[in-house]
């Protein structure tokens, strides 16, 4: 591990000042891809290694060992980053479940009136001079209007910084009050930590890619065992049935998701270390180039500033094809003023952040167009891990796939660990290690599940009303922390599966039972989305109470 990071870093650097490319960008991301490459390589290498005199089976057992040890040491986390990825990827959806008064067929961009928007904005008090406006995508249904920190009023006026919008009339709508989605969503980016949790996570990344890897080595020549599954051989059998299984079927989803999950974070750590291999003013001048330069300043001289509506439309048919996610004005009504379109195109693996046309306001002219295409190889590659890692390629299919991706992955985490406390138990070597792992996992990773059934839960039967929010981060907390504390006692400690079974999956099911039951009045084509959460809450919760149920009668 130590040679093969010290080797992958002097392979990172090298590439960076070497490679054939005059593109600064291009040379980075080739150097961060193939240092990330290189230390894959040379870990799964020594996962293959083999000592003199041929001794397979006692390399086997080293590396069942190894794999084993490896699970048990960061099973528990990886259960918390898998389980709060696979929410992260339908995030949107379930801000759509949440907004459950807010639902509303989609409304096309071309249809929306940007001017009426705006005029709407105005009249509620806003200063949208340095605004950004959201247009609505997949299931965020309403305009999006906030004000940049540029243009952000003093604490004490009473302008209002962010408005959500009726595509239809430009009616105010009051945002939707709660934030379920977020609490579970930054858990998986950054664990509530910042940049430092970003790093952490993507380690993790490292983890389920090498355990994934490793795990097909031990298992390479067993293939009857892919589509084994036996349910009346007891508990023991089937985790280790189920664990086996879901690694096989679902290989190329895991590594796809720990190898992107692994750029996510460490991508953003390599800009910052290898950027001044790269270029002499080091990060400042690899941002600048990346994100292109800030617009210009305000000359201060007053302009006449054309239709939003009309710059739109001329955007529209210069750029044929390109979906709009967002409008950025800065300085409006000035001289200088611009207006930037962002979003992407269709069949691009990129985002908004990466697609951005830069237009002079005043006459609609075209200053500058950010975009990948053409840029390189390996910078391509560096913009297409988000949309890869969150499934923002191939629309509701492939996104529901990896949410299954995510959801199988934590279930790895968790029946590996379930297995090596069973065996440790079998042999009599279950000691005060044993113990202390077997309260962590049960109160972080059950605690975790049990509290996002229980704001699942809360969230769907409360009404959605200004106070939702206040609610939702103590109840998520505090049912975890409890959870967290609940297996000191030994007799819940014994029965610790079967009570984070029971009640995370009454919470799912209830919740899904409760929307349910609510959205029978709506119109179908704007409850179908809820209606995709709603069953695959109520799916998961009886899952979860059978498994609750069939741990009952083993016990009795």
């Amino acid at each position: 591990m130590l040679g093969g990071t010290a080797v992958a870093l002097a392979l990172a650097i090298a590439v960076v000042r070497w490679y054939p490319d005059a593109r600064g960008l291009n040379r980075l991301y080739a150097g961060i891809f193939w240092g990330v490459a290189a230390w894959i390589v040379a870990i799964f290498a020594c996962l293959r290694l083999k000592p003199k005199g041929g001794a397979a089976p006692s390399m086997r057992r080293a590396l069942h060992t190894a794999h084993s040890w490896a699970g048990a040491a960061f099973g528990t986390v990886l259960f918390i980053v898998c389980f709060s990825g696979a929410w992260a990827v339908v995030d949107e959806n379930l801000r759509d479940w949440e907004a459950r008064d807010h639902r509303a067929p989609a409304v096309p961009a071309s249809d929306i009136d940007l001017d009426r928007m705006l005029h709407a904005a105005s009249a509620q008090g806003m200063d949208w001079r340095n605004a950004t406006l959201v247009l609505p995508y997949a299931w965020q249904r309403h305009v999006s209007i906030s004000v940049n920190g540029r243009g952000r009023a003093a604490p004490t006026t009473q302008q209002p910084q962010k408005l959500l919008l009726d595509p239809a009339m430009g009616a105010v709508v009051q945002a939707p009050p709660g934030q379920m989605a977020g609490i579970v969503t930054t858990l998986h980016k950054s664990l509530h930590a910042g940049f430092p949790g970003r790093i952490v996570v993507s380690l993790f990344g490292v983890a389920l890619t090498v355990l994934a890897l490793s795990g097909i080595v031990l298992h390479a020549r067993r293939w009857r065992e892919a589509l084994l599954l036996r349910t009346a051989h007891g508990l023991r059998v089937f985790t280790a049935d189920a664990h086996k299984l879901i690694g096989f079927w679902l290989l190329p989803l895991l590594l796809l998701i720990g190898v992107t999950g692994i750029f996510s974070g460490l991508g953003a750590l390599g800009t910052l270390t290898l950027s001044g291999f790269a270029y002499p003013g080091g990060m400042p001048q690899a941002m600048a180039e990346l994100m292109g330069a800030p617009p210009a300043r305000p000359a201060g001289t007053a302009a006449a500033m054309p239709s939003v509506q009309a710059l739109f439309e001329h955007h529209r048919r210069m750029q044929p094809g390109f979906e709009a996610e967002m409008l950025t004005f800065a300085h409006w009504g000035d001289v200088n003023a611009t207006f930037t379109v962002a979003g992407h195109r269709p069949g691009q693996l990129s985002t908004s952040v990466f697609e951005r046309y830069h237009y002079r306001a005043a006459d609609g002219a075209l200053e500058r167009a950010d975009t990948v295409a053409g840029r390189g190889f390996w910078l391509q590659a560096f913009a297409a891990i988000q949309p890869l890692h969150f499934a923002r390629y191939g629309g509701e299919p492939v996104k529901w796939l990896h949410f299954l991706g995510g959801l199988g992955a934590a279930v790895l985490a968790a029946s590996g660990t379930a297995m090596w406390l069973q065996r440790r138990g079998l042999r009599g070597q279950a000691g005060r290690g044993a113990q202390v792992l077997h309260v962590l996992s049960l109160g972080l990773g059950g605690g975790l599940l049990v509290a996002a059934a229980m704001l699942m839960l809360a969230t769907s039967a409360m009404p959605p009303t200004a106070g939702t929010a206040a609610l939702q981060q103590p109840l998520f907390w505090g049912s975890w922390l409890f959870m967290l504390a609940l297996p000191a006692w030994p007799a819940c400690r014994r029965r610790g599966v079967q009570i984070v079974a029971a009640l995370s999956g009454i919470g799912f099911g209830l919740a899904g039972l409760i929307d349910a039951g609510r959205g029978w009045r709506e119109p179908l084509v704007a409850t179908t989305p809820a209606l995709a959460v709603d069953a695959v809450a109520i799916f998961l919760g009886l899952g979860l109470c059978v498994l609750a149920f069939r741990l009952q009668r083993k016990t009795t």
